[in-house]
C-alpha cells in the first residue's frame, strides 16, 4: 500500500514538471505548450480520478461539455441547417447566398475550442491546489511573457516584421508591419490577442513587486518586467487591454492601499478624460495630446462616436435575433460569420459577445449553465479574497487576488469582443478558473 502510494506521488511529481514546461511554451507555441500540457493533464486525470465527479463546479461543466456534444451531433447528423431557409425571415437574402449551406463540421471543429479546455480544466487542478503551486505557477507564466515582450519591442522599435514560420507552420509568429492606427501585436495574430494576453500576465506581474521578502536586485527586477509588461499593454492600442492595465492595480493591491492608489486613478482617468473630450477645447489640452501616442487619441476618441457603437449594438442585436432560429441547440459554430458575410457587404467574424457566440453555437442552455457558473466562481472567490479575508495580506495572497483579477478581466473584455478563441488564450483561462476553484475550496475547508 506504501509502495503504491509513493508511486503515485511520483508520477504526479513528473506532471508537475510537464505542467510548468507546457506553461512556459504555452505563449510562444501553442503546439509545444499544449504537447506538455496534455502529457501533465494525464498524470493529473489519474490522480483525480476517483473524486473528480464529488465537487459541484466539475460536474457542471462537465455537463456543459456533454450537452455541446450533444448539439454538434444533432446540428451534423439531423438539422444541417440551410441559410437559406434560417435567415428569410431576419435577414436580407442576397442572391449569392441563395445556394450556399452551412457546413455542418464547422461545429465539430469548433469543439476545440471547448472540450480539450474543459477536460485541461478538469485534470490539472492538482497542479493547483495550494498557495505555493499558484506562486509557482504565476512566476512561471510571468517568465513566459518573455517571448511576448521581446518580439513586441522588437516589431514596434526596430521594424523587425515576419511572419516567422517553422515545422511547417507548426510555430509561427505573427510579427507584421504596425499599420496607422494598429499597436503592437508581437507574435500574436492581432493587437486585441496580444493585448489580451498581456492583460492575463500584468496582475501577477503587480503581485510579483508587492512582494515583502524581495531583496533590492529582485525588487528592481521586478518592477522592471512590470514596467514593461504594462508598456506592451499600453502599446497595444486595445482599449480592453487599457481598462485591464488601470483595473487590475486596486484589485490586486487590495484595500490597505486602495486610498493612495485611487487617488492616483483618479488623476490618471481625469487627465485622460481632459485630453479627448470636445468640452474642454485648450491650449493645455493640445498641449496633452502631444505628450500622448496618436493612435491612443484616436482609440479614445472613438469612444464618443456613435456610429461605432451603434454599429457594435447592431450586432449584438442581429446575434440576439439568430437565437430564436434554435435556442436549445444553436444554429452552428461559425454560424453567425457565414449568415453575417452572405448578408452584409463586412464580414463579422463573430457577434463581439463570448456567451451570445456559444448560444449561437450550441444553445442558449449551455452557455448559462457555462457562464453561469463561472460567474458564479468568481462571485464566490471573490468574497473571500476581498471581504472574508480581512487579515493581513502574505505573499501568496497577492498571487491568488492576481488569479482573480486576471479571470475577471478576461471574461469581462468577452463581453465587448472575443479573443476567447486563440488556443493560447483559452487554455490558459480555463487554467485560471481551475486555479479559482481549489482557492474556493481552501476557504471553504478553512471554515469548516
Amino acid at each position: 500500500m506504501k509502495f503504491e502510494v509513493t508511486s503515485v506521488l511520483n508520477q504526479l511529481k513528473k506532471g508537475i514538471i510537464l505542467f510548468d514546461i507546457g506553461i512556459f511554451f504555452l505563449p510562444s507555441s501553442l503546439f509545444i505548450g499544449g504537447i506538455f500540457l496534455i502529457l501533465a493533464s494525464i498524470f493529473g486525470f489519474i490522480y483525480k480520478r476517483p473524486s473528480l465527479f464529488k465537487d459541484r463546479f466539475n460536474s457542471s461543466f462537465f455537463i456543459c461539455g456533454i450537452l455541446i456534444l450533444i448539439s454538434t451531433i444533432v446540428q451534423y447528423f439531423i438539422f444541417q441547417n440551410d441559410y437559406k431557409e434560417l435567415i428569410s425571415n431576419n435577414l436580407t437574402i442576397t442572391k449569392e447566398i441563395e445556394n450556399y449551406s452551412w457546413d455542418p463540421t464547422l461545429s465539430i471543429y469548433g469543439l476545440g475550442n471547448w472540450i480539450p479546455q474543459i477536460y485541461l480544466f478538469l485534470s490539472c487542478q492538482e497542479f493547483l491546489n495550494s498557495p505555493q503551486k499558484r506562486k509557482r505557477f504565476s512566476i512561471i507564466l510571468i517568465i513566459s511573457n518573455f517571448p511576448v515582450l521581446w518580439s513586441g519591442f522588437s516589431q514596434y522599435y526596430f521594424g523587425w516584421y515576419g511572419p516567422f514560420e517553422t515545422l511547417n507552420g507548426l510555430i509561427v509568429w505573427f510579427q507584421r508591419p504596425i499599420l496607422r492606427d494598429y499597436g503592437l501585436t508581437g507574435l500574436f495574430n492581432n493587437a486585441n490577442y496580444a493585448g489580451s494576453w498581456l492583460n492575463l500576465v500584468w496582475p501577477f506581474c503587480i503581485a510579483l513587486v508587492l512582494e515583502r521578502s524581495q531583496k533590492l536586485l529582485k525588487k528592481s527586477f521586478s518592477i522592471s518586467i512590470l514596467l514593461a509588461t504594462g508598456l506592451a499593454l499600453f502599446l497595444t492600442n486595445s482599449r480592453n487591454a487599457w481598462a485591464g492595465l488601470i483595473g487590475a492595480i486596486p484589485i490586486v493591491c487590495g484595500i490597505e492601499n486602495i486610498l493612495v492608489i485611487s487617488i492616483l486613478l483618479v488623476i490618471l482617468i481625469g487627465i485622460l478624460l481632459y485630453s479627448f473630450l470636445p468640452i474642454f477645447n485648450s491650449e493645455l489640452q493640445n498641449i496633452i495630446r502631444g505628450l500622448l501616442p496618436s493612435n491612443f487619441i484616436y482609440k479614445l476618441s472613438l469612444i464618443n462616436n456613435s456610429s461605432y457603437q451603434i454599429s457594435r449594438i447592431g450586432i449584438y442585436l442581429k446575434a440576439i435575433n439568430l437565437l430564436k432560429l434554435d435556442p436549445i441547440f444553436g444554429i452552428g459554430a461559425a454560424a453567425f460569420s457565414s449568415i453575417y458575410a452572405f448578408s452584409s457587404i463586412d464580414w463579422i467574424a463573430h457577434p463581439h459577445n463570448l456567451p451570445i457566440e456559444l448560444a449561437l453555437s450550441y444553445g442558449i442552455p449551455v452557455s448559462i449553465l457555462l457562464f453561469g457558473t463561472i460567474y458564479f466562481l468568481l462571485i464566490l472567490t471573490g468574497k473571500f479574497l476581498f471581504i472574508s479575508n480581512i487579515r493581513q495580506l502574505k505573499n501568496n495572497d497577492y498571487f491568488d487576488r492576481a488569479l482573480w483579477a486576471s479571470t475577471f478581466f478576461f471574461m469581462f473584455s468577452q463581453l465587448t469582443d472575443i479573443q476567447y478563441f486563440d488556443g493560447k488564450l483559452s487554455l490558459i483561462f480555463w487554467l485560471f478558473l481551475a486555479g479559482l476553484k481549489n482557492i474556493f475550496h481552501e476557504y471553504k475547508n478553512n471554515k469548516i
